[in-house]
């Protein structure tokens, strides 16, 4: 009965904890280039429970059967299902279609990211909104103006003397799963290459692959699931209470 109690318990953490993982997932919903976690739990390994030392068979022990322990965080997954390109018109917006990711110099070293928000600097330089610098395959992207062009593979052309000028630096990874948030739209790890199968679009943005319908009808069954747990505690706790305070007594 006890373990009953136990049982329940891990069930609620879990369920409060995918409650976390959807919530942020729908306050994202608007940020440009946002992925969507998805947390995944799996049950503890079963374990053999063993009557020992049975009066009824001197010195020996009897199997039972297989026990449940509950469940617990299996990992925490990110879904880098692409997002739906949105056209803004801005020369510095910029969308990636594949899986491919821009790669920003910040002050803790080089970062990844899907957000193409990006703007000029007082010294003409692409940055994104932190004011971290894009890079370039030479390094800090450097242009006259705002009158350039973005081809598909990320040569930068100025317009005013229709010149290459620089080329953006895309990556990408044959296991994206090895990136970790590191916050503001920003990914770590990995194994960086350069990127054979991702087209760049000037003036769109990538919106977040949020399906707000899904994590709503998500955040409903987890807190059905959350429901019939505390449920269970509570009749757990209130037969615990009946067996200590009225069957004592005869």
């Amino acid at each position: 009965m006890v373990r009953g109690l136990y049982l329940a318990g891990t069930g609620m953490l879990i369920q409060r904890s995918k409650m976390d993982v959807i919530t942020n997932n729908i306050t994202n919903m608007d940020t440009v280039g946002y992925k969507k976690d998805l947390l995944l739990s799996r049950s503890f390994e079963d374990m053999l429970i063993s009557r020992m030392n049975d009066p009824s068979v001197v010195n020996r022990t009897r199997e039972v059967g297989l026990l449940g322990p509950g469940v617990h965080i299996d990992e925490l997954t990110t879904s880098f299902a692409q997002g739906t390109p949105e056209q803004t018109g801005r020369a510095t917006d910029l969308c990636i279609v594949g899986n491919g990711f821009f790669v920003v110099n910040t002050p803790e070293g080089e970062m990844y990211t899907r957000a193409g928000n990006f703007s000029l600097d007082a010294n003409g330089y692409l940055t994104d909104v932190d004011g971290n610098y894009v890079q370039g395959v030479n390094g800090n992207i450097q242009l006259p103006s705002d009158n350039f062009v973005v081809t598909e593979t990320g040569e930068i052309y100025d317009l005013d003397t229709e010149t290459q000028i620089a080329a953006l630096r895309i990556v990408e990874f044959q296991n994206p799963q090895q990136l970790r948030k590191a916050g503001n739209n920003m990914y770590t790890g990995g194994q960086p290459q350069e990127a054979a199968n991702s087209q760049v679009m000037q003036g769109y943005l990538e919106t977040s692959n949020v399906n707000i319908a899904q994590e709503v009808v998500d955040m409903i069954v987890t807190y059905r699931a959350y429901e019939s747990s505390q449920q269970a505690v509570k009749m757990i706790d209130q037969t615990l209470n009946r067996a200590v305070n009225d069957i004592a007594k005869f």
